[in-house]
């Protein structure tokens, strides 16, 4: 019987090699050809994607020397001066004016002036009138510019021509500018790419295309353009063959044998699964049969080891039998010694959960503010209180299929010891962390994008005085607000916390952070600017990156110190900006930035000690903006003037209205897909060229490159001046508990009488006028309500204001009592204009009347607390 077993196994082997060869053989062709399908496709993808980004490429060059010229004729269009010369036909003045703008553009072969009625021009016009000009000349005056065209191509008289229209105060189109330059200038400025793969095309034209310039090896035309792109406001196309060189990888021969190794390997430890597929069954049944203490006599095995292998089972049999009862009565004690060690342990966790249980509890529930988590260091804040707001963060990411943070804190002298606390309590939930030490809270944000990890934490204490901190979190790309911060205080007083130890690691960005953006800004002049970092971590960033942008930098507070001793690190308020009014005066700057605490806020000053809200430069950034991106949305706040979203629909752009603060602007960006976001506080989100996050010295950055692009060469204290403007008030803040202003709020929107005003409740009341607006709103930073005023001049912006009080007394009459008496003027504009010379008690006290009563503390100074003078 055995003899025959044998022999059956020597066949069946013999067999199996026999079908291991086959099943081989077919499995590497079928591997072979499947694998090149694959590298087919792979290539094929490859391809198209490479020839994508070969014509994206020459678009992205094409398009943004033509915008650049589109621009700069936009700019010089709309000098006033054009437009008198228009209107006063004055044929001797617009010859002198052309003959100045030809000193603009150097590179231009004409620039005219040419009335309203460009269907009646004189055939002695500076340039020859043909149906091709005439028509981008009515499509100027019609639409307010022409499409980039050549006309006359293919002849001696062939040039590139550009029309914008020019119009007056009340919109009424007064002319048309026209610049003509040569058709080399296609070839040599607005279409090239040296390291061209295949052949491209400029083309005019659709039917019968003109070849208006071309790159590349023409022996790779062949056929039809496998490629074709419209340039927008241009007639011209990008026609692109590629250079199909691209060959697949051949299989080698190695890689053959190895699969078919491979394969027979695989084959042969399957063939002997499935020969000792019984005698394995019938080990596991002679093994049950052992554990169950009824071992048969005899068990059939096939293979001789195997065999061997039973009867070794058989001998443990009874050895097994006759030690059955003691290890029964062993492994009861041992468990039950195992229960008893297991329920103690778990009795002392549970005293120690009770005890962290009344921690949480504790925690002050104010700290979580409508944009981040905020506290005054050693009282509401310790390290203790942040150790569990990190475990907070952390099984609140792990729960959104998170498992990094990236980590980073500011200067001020808390802070290292609480980015620790809140790391440990991060890295116990199990989450990693990624720590950045101390940076600015723009070059978190950039490392979180750059680093692909969507959750970061800034231990900052913003603009808020020394004695303030807290933290600014984004889980999952999104920045936490209101009701988010509010799930995580549940969490922390729930002691919903999960456990684990997650890996931390140091990383270092800033040079990466720096020299990303003097890539993406080159200045074409240096800009004399003083800096003005309050002391905070911004220092150690600014000063570097300006001087690497060519500009010469005098630096104001520029060294780190975490007690903020020349001034609170508030941009915002002007208070915060008198030194470096007189530093931009003293040095003969051309302007003067300056930053917040953690480096998120920009403000500016020019060379008259004027602030620049953020809300005009707002109107700059957007007009840039669009000129790139027409019909995007951009988004401002509601302490905003009306007079950015009038601009931003006059560049064509959507303009949206929204809350206040950092985390609700950044979130609605998002949502809108907007290019562009901002606020008055300073904040400014650019989407464009950058991430999509605020930052202060981006945006400063940004503002410089306008500034140095100015096709008049005008000072940038003649750019802002030129910016639509009216008398304002800066932010005023009036005392009030957090809660009662929230009643006083929903009080005000329902009764209180605006009539002939546009009413928007986002947040707070705002009321626009014709003549202005005001706005009274809860400060989302400190307890009371915020107020701002706008209007045309300053009877405007007093009645606005007269209008607020009466509402707001009729809601609370004890409010202020210096409500009852009337002030005869006021004009916060005029103050702004002489450098916000009053002291910070008699502008605040000039705000609203003359006679209220003032509460300001050294930490306070940046805020005008208007106490009751009961």
């Amino acid at each position: 019987m055995k003899s025959r077993v044998q022999r059956t196994l020597l066949m069946s082997s013999k067999l199996f090699a026999f079908l291991t060869f086959v099943v081989s053989f077919v499995a590497v062709v079928t591997a072979f050809l499947w694998q090149d399908q694959v590298n087919r496709a792979a290539l094929e993808q490859q391809q198209k994607k490479h020839y994508q980004q070969t014509i994206d490429s020459l678009n992205k060059v094409t398009s943004a020397q033509i915008m650049l010229l589109q621009k700069q004729l936009f700019s010089v269009a709309r000098r006033p001066l054009l437009a008198r010369i228009l209107a006063d036909k004055n044929t001797a003045q617009i010859a002198n004016q052309q003959q100045i703008l030809l000193k603009l553009f150097p590179s231009a072969k004409n620039v005219c002036l040419i009335g309203s009625e460009v269907d009646n021009i004189d055939k002695n016009a500076c340039i020859p009138v043909t149906y091709a000009v005439l028509e981008s000349l009515r499509q100027a005056k019609k639409q307010g510019s022409s499409s980039i065209g050549i006309t006359h191509a293919g002849s001696d008289a062939a040039h590139l021509l550009l029309a914008q229209g020019i119009t007056g105060k009340d919109d009424k189109v007064l002319g048309v500018l026209v610049l003509t330059f040569s058709p080399d200038i296609v070839t040599k400025k607005l279409f090239i790419d040296e390291n061209l793969d295949g052949y491209a095309e400029l083309q005019q034209g659709n039917r019968s295309a003109i070849v208006l310039a071309s790159i590349g090896n023409v022996a790779s035309k062949q056929g039809p353009a496998s490629f074709r792109l419209d340039l927008a406001g241009t007639r011209w196309h990008i026609a692109y063959w590629p250079e199909k060189n691209f060959a697949a990888p051949p299989v080698t021969l190695i890689a053959i044998v190895l699969a078919i190794m491979i394969s027979m390997w695989l084959l042969q430890v399957i063939i002997r699964g499935y020969v000792n597929k019984t005698d394995v069954a019938t080990l596991k049944q002679q093994l049950f049969d052992l554990n169950s203490e009824e071992i048969k006599a005899k068990y059939t095995i096939i293979d001789p080891a195997l065999e061997e292998i039973s009867n070794n089972i058989k001998a443990l049999a009874s050895t097994v039998s006759s030690n059955s009862s003691r290890s029964k009565a062993t492994n009861t004690k041992t468990t039950s010694e195992r229960m008893t060690k297991k329920l103690d342990q778990n009795r002392t966790d549970n005293l120690a959960e009770l005890d962290l249980q009344e921690e949480y509890v504790n925690i002050d529930k104010s700290l979580f503010k409508a944009d981040d988590i905020i506290g005054i260091v050693d009282e509401s804040l310790n390290s203790r209180v942040v150790g569990l707001i990190g475990r907070a963060i952390g099984s609140q990411a792990q729960e959104l299929g998170l498992s990094h943070i990236v980590v980073g804190r500011d200067s001020r002298h808390s802070s290292p010891e609480y980015a620790e606390a809140l790391i440990t309590g991060i890295l116990a939930s199990g989450c990693n962390v990624s720590d950045l030490g101390m940076v600015t809270t723009p070059v978190l944000y950039f490392a979180s994008h750059c680093l692909g990890i969507p959750s970061a934490v800034m231990v900052t204490g913003s603009h808020n005085p020394a004695s303030y901190n807290g933290f600014k979190i984004v889980l999952a790309g999104k920045s936490l607000e209101s009701d988010d911060l509010q799930t995580l205080y549940l969490r922390v007083f729930q002691a919903n916390f999960l456990a684990g130890q997650g890996h931390r690691y140091q990383v270092n960005v800033t040079d990466t952070y720096l020299q990303k953006i003097t890539e993406d800004i080159p200045l074409s002049r240096p800009i004399k600017v003083v800096i003005d970092c309050a002391n905070g971590v911004v220092s150690n960033f600014a000063p570097i990156l300006f001087r690497a942008l060519g500009c010469e930098v005098i630096e104001l507070y520029c060294d780190i110190d975490g007690d903020f001793p020349n001034h609170n690190p508030d941009p915002s308020q002007p208070a915060n900006l008198q030194d470096l009014m007189k530093a931009v005066q003293e040095h003969q700057a051309e302007l003067g930035i300056a930053f917040d605490g953690d480096g998120a806020r920009l403000a500016v000053v020019d060379t008259k000690g004027n602030i620049i809200f953020p809300d005009r430069l707002m109107m700059m950034f957007a007009q840039d903006v669009l000129l790139q991106m027409p019909g995007s949305v951009i988004i401002y706040d509601v302490k905003s003037t009306n007079l950015l979203g009038e601009e931003i629909l006059k560049a064509g752009g959507e303009a949206i209205m929204w809350q206040s603060g950092h985390s609700v602007i950044k979130n609605k960006m998002i949502a809108a897909d907007a290019p562009l976001a901002g606020e008055l506080s300073g904040h400014i989100f650019f989407k464009d060229r950058w991430p999509g996050f605020d930052d202060g010295i981006y945006a400063a950055a940004r503002l410089f490159e306008l500034l140095c692009q100015d096709s008049s060469a005008r000072s940038p204290t003649e750019i802002f001046a030129a910016l639509p403007n009216r008398k304002t008030t800066p932010e005023i803040l009036l005392a009030m508990d957090a809660e009662e202003s929230k009643r006083f709020i929903a009080q005000i929107q329902h009764q209180g009488d605006f009539s002939g005003a546009q009413v928007t409740t986002i947040e707070g009341l705002r009321a626009d006028y014709v003549n202005g607006w005001g706005l009274v709103r809860a400060s989302n930073a400190m307890p009371g309500l915020t107020l701002r005023f706008e209007g045309d001049t300053e009877d405007d912006l007093h009645q606005i204001q007269q209008r607020f009080k009466r509402q707001m007394l009729q809601i609370e009459p004890t409010l202020v009592a210096s409500f009852q008496k009337e002030r005869s003027s006021f004009s916060s504009t005029e103050l702004v204009d002489k450098s916000i010379a009053l002291p910070i008690d008699e502008l605040s006290a000039a705000v609203l009347d003359n006679s209220m009563s003032l509460s300001l503390t050294s930490e306070e100074k940046s805020v005008l607390t208007l106490e009751d003078t009961k």
